[in-house]
């Protein structure tokens, strides 16, 4: 099994909003046991930093998703977030201890990127018009 997890998230009031999760080759059946749950951990520890749950899962053509979750981090659980030092867990039938395990990867703030993004349009629409009036 594969899947993504990605969500919005606002460093003024540590919520994550849009959580979407997708689980390609498993199924709802996979998650039957109430234990069964999807997990954002702290790093080297079992201490659980926010539980995604599996409430929200539908199955879908080739796996499971969940779209639209949120969720508070605490200022110690958005430390682990925002610096890539937290994992994600999807605890399953077949797989007790995990199905599926990733790093979460560092939180990329989306005004700067679109900055960038912004800055390097303007620049090749002026390239583009110097070609032009030459």
């Amino acid at each position: 099994a594969v899947g993504t997890l990605d969500f919005d998230y606002n460093t003024d009031t540590n919520f994550a909003s849009n959580i979407n999760l997708s689980i390609m080759g498993l199924s709802l059946a996979d998650f039957s046991n109430p234990t069964h749950r999807v997990h954002i951990h702290v790093p080297f520890a079992d201490t659980i930093m926010i539980d995604i749950g599996v409430l929200g899962l539908v199955d879908v053509p080739g796996g499971v998703e969940m779209l639209g979750g949120s969720a508070f981090f605490t200022d110690a659980q958005e430390g682990y977030l925002l610096t890539g030092n937290s994992w994600i867990n999807v605890h399953t039938n077949a797989f007790l201890l995990g199905e599926i395990a990733g790093v979460v990867s560092q939180v990329v703030p989306v005004p700067p990127a679109f900055w960038l993004f912004g800055s390097g349009l303007i620049g090749l629409v002026g390239i583009a018009r110097r070609k032009i009036a030459t």
